[in-house]
């Protein structure tokens, strides 16, 4: 075992992946809710298109590409995905200042990331190269999740218009 690094997380049951999908996709409910912003059909559309990618080309190119649209004139990817990530976890205000494009894609990575921390995965936000490293790391759980989510997404969300 020299060299191996064991893993630690919590396996959730299906059951719990579809509430915690369904948990997120009612968040972004409320993100359109709240701040007028049409954020669910987008993110509708995100989610399909990503988890698409995400088998074709694999979860690490899909988080880069991911950030690199989720930076706006004024504010990081790095910076997005942390603000989407506080919405989900409860704090209302973090999106107010985001256009609706780069919210969608902030709000996909943002999912991934509380679905990690869920699971007992410790990320550090503020690090585009330790995400990418977790998401390639974890992408047997992840895809899992994503799966449920897009499921989640076409059931709750209207389309884009």
């Amino acid at each position: 075992m020299h060299g191996d690094v064991a893993l630690s997380f919590y396996v959730l049951s299906r059951s719990e992946l579809a509430s915690l999908a369904l948990e997120i996709i009612n968040r972004v409910k409320r993100a359109n809710e709240r701040t007028g912003k049409r954020v669910s059909g987008k993110f509708r559309s995100r989610i399909r298109e990503l988890f698409s990618m995400c088998n074709y080309i694999g979860i690490r190119q899909v988080t880069a590409f991911t950030y690199a649209k989720a930076a706006g004139k004024n504010m990081s990817g790095v910076k997005s995905v942390e603000n989407a990530l506080r919405f989900l976890e409860g704090q209302e205000h973090a999106i107010n200042e985001m256009k609706d494009e780069a919210l969608s894609y902030s709000l996909f990575e943002a999912s991934i990331l509380y679905y990690l921390k869920k699971i007992r995965i410790n990320i550090d936000i503020n690090s585009l190269e330790s995400v990418l490293n977790l998401t390639e790391k974890y992408e047997f759980l992840i895809t899992p999740f994503l799966s449920w989510l897009k499921l989640m997404a076409e059931a709750e969300l209207m389309p884009e218009r």
